[in-house]
């Protein structure tokens, strides 16, 4: 029988819960873990209700969530219709 160090089955017990937590806390968030990711930009006038992880849905179904929200630049509102 194979006999494994005791400091390494504390390494890679500390590894295992590392990944264990990220994962967790990506799932939490609402992430799919192992899916390709589209990455959509969107201009809006008005964004009163949306915040941070927001669920965004079409026809009713989540089809994703709210990243990040940021001011647009001054020299590209002159070019937003």
């Amino acid at each position: 029988m194979i006999k494994i160090k005791r400091e390494a089955k504390i390494g890679l017990f500390a590894v295992v819960s590392l990944a264990a937590l990220y994962f967790g806390y990506n799932f939490l968030r609402g992430k799919k873990l192992f899916s390709g990711q589209y990455i959509y930009y969107v201009v809006y006038d008005n964004i009163d209700g949306i915040n941070k992880s927001t669920p965004i849905y079409y026809k009713g179904l989540k089809v994703g969530q709210v990243e990040e929200l940021a001011f647009l630049p001054t020299e590209l509102l002159l070019l937003c219709p």
